[in-house]
């Protein structure tokens, strides 16, 4: 995988990548500025500008995410977070499954069970996108491996991972490459 470095802006623009720090090239991720990782295999080239993979779909689910933010700020529990941010995707109509029970087998038993935040779906073009909500201050290696978990478990392509911090609300994309 070829590695392309960008500088950072205030307005975000797909074609610009960065490797964030050694600790993040040993997970073998490859970061986008403030919006995730993606493998090349993932984005497209259209016309001289990249493409994210669902990314109409996404723009809509973090502004949805960013209204939150910018409505509750900082300082409540993340089933708060999940409780407004339902309620702003019900009010843009999009579908989505709250608390998603999910398991994993192993030779027909359940070895482990987990509950995905949500689970965001657009029917009429057969997508499905994992969204996990965190309060923390940073990104730790475990939210990643959970929302890769859920990804795979599932069979599904993309994941967005968003934590709300003092600052302000950080969303990464999570991509995987066998969904």
């Amino acid at each position: 995988m070829q590695e392309k470095l960008g500088r950072k802006r205030s307005a975000l623009e797909p074609q610009d990548f960065v490797i964030v720090n050694s600790t993040a090239r040993f997970w073998g991720f490859v970061f986008l500025i403030d919006r995730g990782y993606a493998d090349e295999g993932r984005i497209t080239r259209i016309g001289g500008q990249m493409e994210l993979l669902y990314s109409d779909q996404t723009r809509e689910i973090i502004g949805a995410l960013y209204k939150v933010y910018n409505q509750l700020g900082y300082g409540y529990r993340e089933k708060e977070y999940q409780r407004a941010f339902a309620s702003e995707l019900e009010r843009l109509g999009i579908k989505f499954k709250r608390e998603l029970y999910c398991h994993l087998k192993f030779n027909g038993e359940i070895i482990s069970k987990f509950y995905i935040d949500f689970l965001v779906e657009y029917l009429d073009k057969d997508i499905k996108i994992v969204v996990e909500l965190k309060v923390v201050e940073d990104f730790h290696k475990k939210f990643f491996d959970q929302t890769m978990t859920y990804l795979t478990t599932n069979k599904l392509q993309l994941g967005l991972l968003a934590i709300f911090t003092r600052k302000n609300v950080l969303i990464k994309r999570i991509i995987n490459q066998k969904g």
